[in-house]
């Protein structure tokens, strides 16, 4: 199962992953208390709850490029462009713009992130 970590410059944030039809992104515990944390988007308040979606969640969506530099992105990673989740798994860990960063993990469940989450 592929995953994003995801972090705020080194601040782990939490997980982002495809379930069946669907998107979810889950705060970590850790972060939700740390005393430096922040709501990443004004729609993914910290929380405990998972954030479910049909598609790409918007906030993590307009961190994907767009036009000819996706075209070239997905075409030198061998992604398929319609995928947004699998192009922000693999075009988000460098170089972007603000401090959020998703870093690609492949895992066989999500039992074994259970201890980074809490």
């Amino acid at each position: 199962m592929k995953i994003g970590r995801v972090y705020s410059n080194d601040l782990f944030v939490g997980i982002l992953y495809r379930a069946e039809e669907s998107v979810v992104f889950v705060y970590a515990d850790s972060f939700v208390a740390h005393p430096q944390s922040y709501d990443i988007s004004i729609n993914l308040p910290r929380s405990k709850k998972q954030f479910t979606s049909p598609y790409l969640h918007p906030f993590f969506s307009n961190m994907l490029s767009e036009g000819s530099l996706r075209k070239i992105q997905c075409r030198k990673l061998g992604l398929d462009e319609e995928d947004d989740f699998m192009v922000l798994l693999y075009t988000t860990q460098y170089d972007v713009i603000g401090a959020i960063r998703v870093i690609p993990d492949e895992i066989d469940e999500l039992s074994e992130v259970a201890d980074e989450m809490s």
